[in-house]
């Protein structure tokens, strides 16, 4: 079964709300202070997004949490939290 977080990128949830607020990549990337590039990777599923960047387009987008719910978070390293 794949990842949650997928359905992020290759599902295309955050480029539907993207395109459902009329935003083109390059101004998105710009109102997140992250790269084109970086938000295209994640919108196709080449790279997992963090929780950080997911409230951060749940906030912006009004997206009501739903992509920050298909990114957990990570554990930490060090074994706190476990």
């Amino acid at each position: 079964m794949a990842e949650q977080w997928m359905s992020f990128g290759p599902e295309l949830l955050l480029r539907r709300l993207r395109v459902a607020a009329d935003l083109f990549l390059t101004r998105l990337a710009g109102l997140l202070h992250y790269s084109k590039g970086h938000l295209s990777k994640i919108e196709t599923g080449l790279k997992r997004p963090t929780p950080g960047l997911a409230q951060r387009c749940d906030a912006l987008l009004n997206a009501r949490d739903a992509l920050a719910a298909l990114v957990p978070a990570r554990p930490s390293s060090n074994g706190v939290g476990k």
